[in-house]
């Protein structure tokens, strides 16, 4: 079974349309059924809304929903990488571990 993509929503896209359509910041909210603060927060990139109000957004701006969204690689499908696995591949000096010095013997 392949995985879903998943989608993020590009928040300065949907303001810079919501402000070309020309609604206000507040009433549009109010028209997806989301609070004028979870938008801000969309519009400035820190919240991803759900599939849901993603569409809603999408639907009100009259735009596809590919317009506001781009596809992220999903994470899951990737074999994650244990920090044991890293050390083993990493280089004495570069994990802070003292190396001998070559300007010093070694007594016999």
């Amino acid at each position: 079974m392949l995985p879903m993509p998943i989608r993020k929503i590009n928040g300065a896209t949907v303001r810079a349309l919501r402000e070309a359509v020309g609604i206000k910041h507040g009433a549009f909210a109010v028209e997806c059924d989301i609070s004028a603060g979870y938008l801000t927060n969309v519009e400035a990139g820190r919240k991803q809304p759900s599939p849901a109000v993603s569409k809603a957004i999408a639907f009100r701006l009259g735009v596809p929903l590919d317009a506001i969204t781009y596809v992220v690689e999903d994470c899951a499908a990737k074999p994650a990488t244990s920090p044991t696995q890293i050390r083993r591949h990493t280089p004495a000096g570069a994990r802070g571990q003292r190396r001998p010095s070559p300007t010093k013997a070694v007594a016999a």
